[in-house]
């Protein structure tokens, strides 16, 4: 157990919170608008790669975050870009209309090749990112592994694609999957660290919303173990899952004094219940007065 002050646990959480990143949808203009009320300017936003967006959806949607006053961080799905000229110009689009400047790889998550990039690393070396002004690249991590591929095969496939970001002058960074506990995101981390590597770490929180919501993404995204281990917990998880947000966990993380011990960290949400909503609670988290549980689970924030 943590030998923190009450004090100090408040405090780690409030800076944990205000350095958070968010995500989006493309077509989640209505959302971005009403967080505009909530975070501070200059915030990373990413932009989901949804297989029925067109570029220019996804470009529309990254001019209106810089023009929110944040910073857009469109994703690319290695596996789901089948014109490779198409993808050269929307880079150039996105970096010159809304001055994106970091862009985040992932695979894409089919087993059907569209184009030439069979993966992040592909993009990473195929797409001359420096000709467009991109400085920087993310890529996914995932704490709770993937159950296509072998954890030893997903720690070697990050370690190759943070040097090659190295190599070619792009500063890389990592968002790693949503959990319902913190401790698969620690033990990630702790493994990516005792790897050699100091890039930024991303650790992500799945933003307020409902079971049925949650439980659905977590089926998506292929977070099991802790999916299971919600039904453990009884009023805790329900309480998580449907009135709050992810107050356990990032108390957690506050407690092992987690930025501290394996930094560079921030937190990055994934808003299910939507961008407007989630949005809401990281505010009094991040500038109001958080008041620990008595019962050691989590905390309440008010403006």
């Amino acid at each position: 157990m943590t030998s923190l002050s009450s004090e100090d646990v408040t405090t780690e959480i409030q800076s944990l919170a205000r350095t958070a990143s968010f995500e989006m949808g493309a077509k989640d203009l209505s959302g971005l608008e009403k967080a505009r009320e909530n975070i501070d300017p200059g915030t990373m936003v990413s932009i989901t790669w949804m297989p029925d967006d067109t570029h220019e959806m996804r470009i529309t949607a990254a001019k209106a975050v810089r023009a929110a006053g944040f910073e857009p961080v469109p994703h690319y799905a290695a596996r789901r870009i089948g014109n490779t000229e198409e993808i050269r110009e929307t880079t150039k689009r996105l970096a010159g209309e809304a001055g994106v400047t970091k862009l985040f790889f992932i695979a894409g998550d089919v087993d059907e090749i569209s184009g030439e990039f069979a993966s992040s690393l592909d993009l990473l070396t195929k797409l001359p990112l420096a000709d467009y002004g991109i400085k920087s690249v993310g890529f996914g991590g995932h704490p709770e592994g993937n159950p296509k591929i072998a954890d030893a095969l997903l720690a070697s496939e990050m370690d190759a694609k943070i040097t090659t970001a190295t190599e070619l002058g792009l500063d890389p960074f990592v968002v790693t999957q949503f959990s319902f506990k913190a401790e698969p995101q620690i033990d990630w981390l702790k493994s990516f660290r005792a790897r050699g590597h100091t890039a930024p770490v991303r650790l992500g929180l799945a933003g307020p919303c409902s079971i049925r919501t949650l439980l659905r993404y977590a089926a998506i995204c292929g977070v099991g173990t802790s999916a299971k281990a919600m039904f453990s917990h009884g009023a805790t998880v329900a309480r998580l899952l449907t009135d709050a947000g992810p107050d356990p966990i990032l108390r957690t993380l506050a407690e092992e004094r987690t930025a501290h011990e394996y930094g560079p960290i921030g937190l990055h949400f994934f808003p299910f219940g939507g961008f407007g909503k989630t949005s809401r609670w990281v505010l009094p988290v991040a500038k109001g007065t958080v008041t620990l549980d008595k019962k050691g689970d989590g905390f309440s924030a008010e403006l």
